[in-house]
């Protein structure tokens, strides 16, 4: 088959060859005929005197045509060259208006630029006023109020909320006399606080002066309690006690003034018989009480100190300051001017410690100063707290150094500086804001210049190209008259000679015809050759075409089918050592079971082939040669293909030996797997199910006739295993958080219009709270 593709590559060089050489002869006698058709024209054309007079004709009316052309593209350039100069004179008078009103805008920012500057500088003064009022505040402020207690460095903290402050400024500027409007938003202040001590390192190392704290109990150490911190207080300085009072106070001040009321001032600092009203402590709350057993102190790891039901590891020997901060501050009656519920006693009995505390009363005292009394009492195993509160008498005096009524008087002039600086802020605003309208005014009237003198710049643009568009025009409407007029000359010309020397002329004409007759025969002649050439080119490409395609067809099933026999006895090679290779050998079989198909259309397509290879010999008497080889060949690749065909199915049978082969082997492994796996975790069955040993039920595994089956359909034999129990310890440690109760008495909210004061300009009012350590279980500090 291959000595056939040679030949018919052969063949096909040498008649395209042929067909190479008919296509410039082609070529050639095409060139003949056009130069004979055009000599023919010629002669044709110089006898045509009819045609040659049209001709004139038509030059003429060209030229006439052309003059009117001429004159119209005069008059539309005239007009365009007008229209420019006009374009550019509203050109040059919107850029004048433009220049006009940029300077007028210019000088009016100026304006608005110097009233700018003037507001700024008003408002500077403004603030500058503002901070001269708080500064005189403050320092009023700080000379009725001697306290000097750094509540950071004592490890305390006070935080008001947003929603705390805000029910605050709804009170100083509402109706504060309504019961359910004041209730609501006191408890909304309440749950707005929040009153934290953490100890601080001094606080730790600093020991208290009480020594009843090594006490034990069969053998172990104890240490120190919560019901021991009335006695450990006992034993503090004056100075220390005056010190705790003061720290109460500071609390108390931050929180007024966060909340944005005026501070509170210490009653000592007030001289005179009118500084507070005379009121003794009582315990008008009820009182809060013990649990009659003891909490023990744990240091934690942040520095904080959680109070446990049980003795700790490491009990606390010594009472020191941190332990009664701690009772004094975050388990106090500090706590109860907090809440952390949404609803209930809690949120009401913090309201109505707060009212007091806070002065909101019908006299209105939350908007003054007031003057606080804190003092301590203790009552056998018990502490209370008194907390007297008055407003301060226009005529009292104050024990500091500073000039009271002078940094009074001050404070008064600073607030009329800032009226004055208020006012002024507000004049130079007015004038801004005209400043800024005339602007505006302007701004507007310069956007409009601009925007004419933009659109005038397009005109005039629009004119100057209208205008090199009409002078294009006229320039074309002259050129063409002039070729009109080269035209009509030319064609007088030829009409001059069309009626002349008729006779030579038709001589011409006559044997013009007769040599384009001739080149029109021998160029149909030519391109008969040429199409006949191209034929047989084309038609013996298609047969090497055919021949080679057919050459490859075979060439490639011959390559194909070995390869599949190679592949699958190679595969029956590692089915026969390894297990592993199952999914190997079925691919092996897959891929054989392809050549096999493969095999059997190469068959089929050689008996094709070979059918019609006979058929040619039989009708094709001219090729026997050629068809008897082809015969020769078909049969060989016809038998080549029977063999691949066979050897295929062979191979197929090898890979489904294999296949089974090493399923079996697979199987008898999983099974030996199982029951290990069995044996190791304890497999049985319970309640018709394979469990483990922590009876998990296996997944996969089934019961069949009382027999475990596992996930590959292996009966496993039942092994025989020992239950066991796994024990669990817990470790409870109860916390003060879950043991503590709080025994209140009767608390309410004072009515609307209710008045708690005595003496002139002066009320008071005593909160009184034992201080009990855990007396309220709620009462602890909100982390």
């Amino acid at each position: 088959m291959q000595d056939q593709v040679n030949k018919d590559q052969q063949s096909v060089s040498e008649l395209h060859s042929q067909a190479t050489s008919a296509a410039q002869s082609t070529a050639d006698a095409e060139a003949k005929v056009a130069a004979a058709k055009q000599a023919t024209a010629a002669a044709e054309k110089s006898m045509d005197i009819a045609g040659a007079k049209a001709d004139v004709d038509k030059a003429q009316s060209d030229v006439s045509t052309a003059k009117s052309t001429v004159t119209e593209a005069q008059t539309v350039a005239d007009k365009a060259a007008a229209d420019k100069a006009n374009a550019s004179q509203t050109a040059d008078n919107a850029k004048a208006n433009l220049n006009k009103t940029t300077a007028n805008i210019n000088a009016v920012k100026s304006d608005l630029d110097k009233t700018k500057a003037d507001t700024a500088n008003a408002q500077s003064n403004l603030t500058t006023a503002q901070v001269g009022v708080a500064n005189a505040q403050k320092v009023l402020d700080n000379a009725k109020n001697t306290s000097t207690v750094n509540l950071a460095a004592e490890g305390i903290s006070v935080t008001v909320s947003d929603a705390a402050k805000a029910a605050a400024a709804s009170l100083l500027t509402g109706n504060a006399n309504n019961s359910k409007f004041l209730s609501e938003n006191l408890v909304a202040i309440a749950r707005g606080l929040k009153i934290t001590y953490k100890p601080t390192a001094a606080d730790w190392s600093q020991n208290l002066n009480y020594t009843d704290t090594t006490k034990s109990y069969k053998g172990q150490t104890i240490g120190v309690s919560s019901i021991e911190y009335v006695d450990a207080f006992k034993t503090l300085s004056d100075a220390q006690k005056t010190h705790f009072e003061d720290i109460y106070l500071a609390v108390i001040n931050s929180i007024r003034t966060q909340l944005g009321m005026p501070g509170i001032i210490s009653a000592d600092t007030v001289n005179g018989t009118t500084k507070v009203a005379a009121v003794g402590p009582t315990d008008t709350a009820g009182g809060f009480t013990l649990y009659a057993r003891a909490f023990y102190p744990a240091k934690q790891n942040d520095g904080n100190i959680k109070w446990l039901d049980r003795v700790p590891a490491n009990p606390i020997t010594t009472y020191n300051m941190a332990l009664l901060k701690d009772n004094l501050i975050n388990y106090s009656v500090l706590q109860t001017l907090t809440s952390n519920d949404t609803d209930g006693f809690q949120g009401v009995y913090a309201a109505s410690v707060l009212q007091p505390i806070l002065g909101f009363s019908k006299t209105k005292e939350a908007t003054k100063v007031l003057a606080d009394k804190i003092s301590f009492q203790s009552g056998g195993p018990l502490l209370f707290l008194s907390i007297d509160i008055a407003t301060v008498n226009n005529d009292a005096t104050y024990t500091s150094s500073a000039n009271i009524p002078a940094l009074e008087t001050a404070l008064a002039d600073a607030k009329i500086k800032l009226t004055s600086a208020q006012n002024a802020l507000t004049t130079v605003q007015s004038k801004q804001a005209a400043a800024q309208s005339v602007y505006d005014q302007a701004a507007a009237r310069h956007a409009d210049a601009q925007a004419a003198y933009s659109k005038a710049v397009i005109v005039q643009q629009t004119a100057v190209n209208a205008k090199s568009y009409a002078d294009n025009a006229l320039a074309t409407a002259e050129t063409t008259l002039t070729k009109a007029e080269t035209t009509l000359a030319a064609a007088q010309k030829v009409l001059e000679e069309s009626q002349q020397d008729l006779t030579v002329k038709q001589a011409k004409l006559n044997a013009a015809r007769a040599a384009q007759s001739a080149a029109e025969k021998n160029l149909a002649t030519a391109q008969t050759k040429q199409t006949e050439a191209d034929t047989a080119v084309t038609d013996a490409k298609a047969q090497r075409d055919k021949d080679q395609a057919a050459l490859q067809a075979a060439k490639n099933k011959l390559t194909s089918a070995k390869q599949a026999v190679t592949y699958a006895e190679a595969n029956l090679y590692r089915l026969n050592h390894s297990q592993d290779v199952l999914a190997a050998a079925k691919d092996a079989q897959a891929k054989a079971e392809a050549a096999l198909a493969t095999a059997q259309t190469a068959v089929d397509q050689a008996e094709k082939t070979l059918s019609i290879r006979q058929a040619d010999l039989t009708t094709a008497q001219d090729v026997t040669t050629k068809a008897e080889v082809a015969l020769a060949a078909a049969n060989a690749n016809l038998a080549d293909a029977q063999a691949h065909l066979e050897a295929s199915k062979q191979a197929l049978k090898i890979a489904q030996v294999a296949e089974s082969l090493a399923e079996n082997v697979s199987r008898q492994q999983h099974r030996l797997d199982s029951e290990a796996k069995a044996k190791v975790d304890g497999y049985r069955i319970v309640g018709g199910r394979v469990v483990d040993y922590g009876g998990k039920p296996v997944a996969g595994w089934t019961v069949i006739n009382g027999q475990m089956v596992d996930m590959y359909g292996n009966v496993i034999a039942r092994v025989a295993t020992k239950a066991s129990v796994k024990k669990t310890s817990f470790n409870n440690d109860v916390s003060v958080d879950s043991r503590m109760t709080r025994l209140h008495g009767t608390a309410s909210l004072p009515q609307a219009g209710e008045q708690r004061t005595s003496g002139l300009s002066v009320f008071g009012l005593v909160v009184v709270a034992i201080l009990g350590m855990f007396g309220y279980s709620q009462r602890k500090r909100r982390v």
